[in-house]
């Protein structure tokens, strides 16, 4: 599969399990008014040392006493049911984490519905604990239930979602199924790299130094990581150093050449540099190897509007709506080209639509006004003076990925 995939692969791997210590034992919704909540504390202190056998025995008495404070079937028993059923995982007692598996599942399916995120949760853990015995028949069916369940509850670039992902990828990947795997993982890295990138968008200049400085050792550490390289790139560029984010989208897509988010950022830094040209060649490939990526519909769809090609700018942003209808900046600018047409009823739908999904979009405000006098005076754009000018809506470029 390559060394890229696997590297990838485990790196995940060791997230997910750090994820699962800390989820799988959350405490209860009703900790302050639970009793057993000190006890439970006890357990994820032990659990987290490793000492799983010392932790057993607190989950047991947790488990009684909320059985007998709330009963058999409150989800917050099933919870504790969770919880003791990865401590008999963690110590090799199948059978015993099997069961309390099976009844956490059967108590959150009737209590919260086929639907809900704890659901997927059970469904997950209970696959995971079939995948160690080697019982992949049974654990398949189980991990791609969880998924659905989690895409449908969070969306699809929810972090359970990339666990999830992960987890069902690894079982494909372990039994040789490679074809099944590759798309899997795919994705996984493009959530990855989506979340990454919204958190470098929000850190100041000295977060930022320190960041890049982690993906220097992440990159040490693992140089067929293509998501740090891009990670890394967005925090140079963030910085204004262009060359730097350049090398390292460069790097990504010589790791990964299928890597649509490496395009697409790679897209934003020559879209910045007002080399347009090249920022379309890079929105075109990340289009094609993600056509639902929304973020390189919107910003091709800018550039083509401050070129003046309307037709095809229109077109972008009618599929950035259609792949992300809540997305307001796409309204904001296919508002802007029916301004510029004299559409003045198209434009003030648009706007319309874009201050519904964000209230705070002054830019909408005022060109609303503006579109709403000229349509009430039936003025056509021609009669524009000459020095008025349409105020400027691209604002930022969506460097950061998905809005």
């Amino acid at each position: 599969m390559g060394k890229h995939f696997k590297n990838y692969s485990l790196r995940l791997k060791i997230i997910q399990i750090i994820f699962l210590s800390i989820f799988l034992l959350c405490p209860s919704a009703n900790s302050e008014e639970d009793p057993s909540e000190s006890l439970n504390k006890q357990v994820v202190a032990l659990y987290q040392q490793g000492r799983y056998s010392d932790a057993t025995g607190i989950a047991e008495e947790v488990l009684q006493l909320r059985e007998k404070a709330l009963g058999q079937d409150h989800p917050d028993v099933a919870t504790s049911l969770n919880n003791l059923a990865a401590l008999y995982e963690a110590q090799g007692k199948y059978a015993e984490a099997e069961s309390l598996n099976k009844r956490s599942l059967e108590i959150r399916e009737k209590a919260l519905g086929q639907d809900h995120p704890d659901v997927a949760t059970s469904l997950n853990n209970l696959a995971a604990l079939y995948e160690a015995q080697g019982k992949y028949a049974e654990a398949q069916p189980l991990y791609k239930r969880s998924l659905e369940v989690w895409e449908k509850a969070l969306g699809p670039y929810h972090p359970y979602v990339a666990t999830s992902l992960n987890n069902l990828a690894e079982l494909y990947r372990v039994q040789g199924k490679y074809a099944e795997a590759q798309p899997l993982y795919k994705r996984l890295l493009e959530i990855a790299a989506e979340y990454n990138y919204r958190d470098i968008s929000h850190l100041k200049k000295e977060q930022i130094d320190d960041a890049i400085s982690d993906f220097n050792k992440a990159i040490e550490l693992n140089p067929g990581d293509a998501t740090a390289y891009i990670s890394r790139g967005i925090a140079y560029h963030k910085q204004g150093q262009i060359d730097n984010a350049i090398s390292d989208y460069n790097k990504a897509i010589e790791i990964y050449p299928k890597f649509a988010a490496a395009y697409q950022n790679r897209g934003n830094v020559y879209y910045s540099m007002g080399k347009y040209n090249k920022a379309i060649s890079d929105y075109n490939k990340a289009i094609e190897f993600n056509p639902k990526n929304v973020n390189a519909y919107i910003n091709r769809g800018n550039i083509y509007l401050s070129k003046r090609r309307y037709n095809k700018a229109i077109s972008d942003y009618d599929k950035a709506i259609e792949f992300n209808p809540k997305s307001a900046n796409a309204y904001i600018n296919r508002g802007t080209i029916y301004f510029s047409k004299g559409e003045y009823d198209k434009a003030i739908s648009d706007y319309n639509k874009a201050i519904e999904l964000n209230p705070e979009a002054s830019v909408a405000e005022g060109l609303r006004l503006h579109a709403m006098r000229l349509f009430s005076n039936k003025v056509s754009y021609e009669n524009i003076p000459t020095n008025w000018v349409l105020p400027s809506i691209m604002g930022d470029i969506n460097i950061w990925g998905l809005e």
